[in-house]
């Protein structure tokens, strides 16, 4: 089940306000957004401080008319969410960086600096992370101060602890453009984790050809390997078993039925490998 929230860059420093019909103003101009889903992306905290939290009405989440409004129910029901300047969240974001480039590894400094460099070119004037996408959102307060609060413990010099530590270790132990993704969710990818960004993650070339759909790494048409035949090794294993079993019930020698084993497995194995060895088909 999807449960999104987005970081984006806004034109003031609240979350827009469909009682005044904001938010398709916010979403015709220049909008840049990432998205995550019910998780909060470790660079993105890193670029806000416990100040930064918000409350809005949940039904302020769409202008007034739309088909979304008027079926949500109109009541006080108000979320947090976190909104900062971009001076002040690159600010926040310099004082930590040292810390999780050493944590994260010479594999995603790049990445780090990229982020860093988006959120310059791309988020102006307010950067805003939206958070009515979560499960029972007006519960998130807790969770997001205690991800604040890790973070800003993180930056003066304590070890990474519960939301820092935890992305830590997820980083590690996904694969390559999935721990991208718990670094900084995922957008347009002709803004982010395109190609080139993916790139600067350290991740080694012939996985990213994979991931791509990249051909260099694609066999040729004269390129070979052993294609596996299931009749003739299902004939194969009936003549090694009856061969075995025929010297030993007519010499009674479990040493002479050993070496029938052997000696019928090597011949079997070169004449799979003989015959069933041929060029590999193109991908």
């Amino acid at each position: 089940m999807s449960h999104p929230v987005f970081l984006n860059n806004a034109p003031y420093d609240r979350m827009p306000n469909g009682s005044a019909n904001e938010w398709s103003t916010f979403f015709s101009e220049d909008c840049q957004e990432l998205q995550a889903n019910a998780f909060f992306p470790l660079l993105w905290m890193a670029l806000f401080s416990v100040e930064d939290l918000r409350w809005a009405r949940l039904v302020d989440d769409d202008d007034i008319g739309s088909s979304v409004r008027e079926e949500a129910e109109v009541d006080d029901v108000r979320y947090p969410y976190l909104v900062t300047s971009q001076q002040k969240a690159l600010g926040h974001f310099a004082q930590r960086k040292p810390r999780l480039k050493a944590e994260l590894g010479p594999k995603y400094a790049g990445v780090v600096d990229a982020f860093e460099e988006l959120i310059r070119s791309k988020y102006s004037p307010y950067i805003l992370l939206r958070t009515s996408g979560l499960p029972d959102p007006e519960m998130q307060e807790p969770g997001l101060l205690a991800a604040l609060t890790e973070m800003e413990e993180f930056g003066r010099g304590k070890p990474a602890a519960g939301f820092v530590d935890l992305s830590f270790r997820d980083v590690r132990t996904q694969p390559g453009r999935s721990a991208l993704i718990v670094l900084t969710g995922a957008g347009d990818e002709a803004v982010w984790l395109s190609e080139a960004i993916a790139g600067r993650s350290g991740e080694p070339r012939e996985r990213r050809d994979r991931t791509s759909g990249g051909t260099q790494n694609k066999p040729t048409a004269t390129s070979s390997s052993y294609k596996s035949n299931p009749v003739a090794e299902w004939g194969a294993a009936i003549v090694l078993g009856l061969a075995t079993v025929g010297v030993y019930l007519r010499t009674h020698s479990a040493l002479l039925a050993i070496f029938a084993f052997l000696a019928v497995t090597a011949i079997a194995a070169f004449v799979l490998l003989k015959f069933s060895k041929r060029p590999a088909p193109l991908e």
